[in-house]
């Protein structure tokens, strides 16, 4: 509390750390034991910062997650244009300073400066390229997975991890994180249409086939493949491996089309053919230890 005259009081309240944006907190102002006023606030950080083109995590067809940190795909020699939100949670005008910054990576603008009003959202492009020859190999471009920050400061002081995947044309991708959260990474195999996410739990269970361009995942919540136990994988050029107890499991990506192959018959599935409004999913099993998978217009 700081006294400003003999019938002012002005209190400085301290946000708890367990605090998340769009908490509420109830505030109380008492006198002698006597209540005198409350108020219930909700509480946000000064500035939030969305990266629009970040990708979602389906779980079944209704539910998604945007992974933390964000992460976006670009294509690496013409680069991509991204598209940041910027929220000013603060009831008066505020400058920002954004700072991007990743190694391999070049940006444009470097380092923008933009006014957002009281409460207020606006929209910043950025372009992102990948550039080749940085420190941890001769052609970091190439493809992958690939760290990025955000430093905000001005109005807020923020320092904002986020990731890009570099996706070359006609090439199918693999690459891991945690993108759910729990502490295990996820597994991806990804081209320009499609994108196949794998669990390296539950057996190796695969959670998601998604067609990028209207956001349909074709798979249940329980995905498929489900069984006990984590599993070990490792990415071999444009498919995963996948090594349980007694099996061995080859999943291939080849443009809309995954195939499935392993050492022993493969376990019932529980998909069925589907269409939904122009696109086909189609499933076939030439044989008890192989399956093929399509989406296709």
């Amino acid at each position: 509390p700081t006294t400003k005259s003999p019938n002012e009081i002005d209190y400085e309240i301290g946000t708890p750390a367990e605090s998340l944006h769009g908490d509420f907190a109830d505030l109380a102002l008492e006198a002698d034991g006597i209540p005198l006023g409350r108020a219930h606030l909700q509480l946000f950080r000064p500035v939030s910062i969305r990266l629009m083109e970040a990708i979602q995590i389906h779980f079944g067809t209704e539910t998604e997650l945007t992974p933390d940190p964000p992460i976006a795909i670009i294509e690496p020699k013409a680069g991509s244009d991204l598209e940041l939100s910027i929220r000013n949670n603060w009831p008066g005008i505020q400058n920002y300073t954004l700072e991007a910054s990743g190694e391999g990576l070049d940006f444009f603008p470097a380092k923008p400066e933009v006014t957002v009003g009281a409460m207020e959202e606006r929209r910043m492009p950025l372009r992102i390229f990948a550039r080749d020859g940085a420190k941890d190999g001769a052609n970091e471009g190439a493809e992958g997975l690939r760290e990025w920050h955000l430093k905000v400061t001005g109005g807020a002081t923020q320092d904002l991890p986020m990731r890009v995947l570099l996706l070359p044309r006609n090439r199918t991708v693999a690459w891991s994180a945690d993108l759910d959260g729990d502490g295990s990474p996820e597994w991806v195999l990804e081209t320009q249409k499609v994108r196949a996410v794998f669990s390296s739990q539950d057996g190796g269970r695969w959670m998601e086939f998604n067609w990028k361009d209207t956001n349909l995942n074709f798979l249940p919540e329980q995905g498929a493949f489900a069984a006990a136990g984590p599993v070990e994988v490792h990415a071999v050029g444009d498919s995963l491996e996948f090594a349980g107890r007694g099996w061995r499991r080859t999943v291939r990506l080849t443009d809309t089309t995954i195939s499935i192959e392993q050492t022993t018959p493969l376990a019932a599935d529980g998909l069925t053919p589907d269409r939904r409004g122009n696109l086909d999913f189609k499933i076939e099993h030439p044989a008890a230890n192989r399956a093929t998978y399509t989406l296709r217009q």
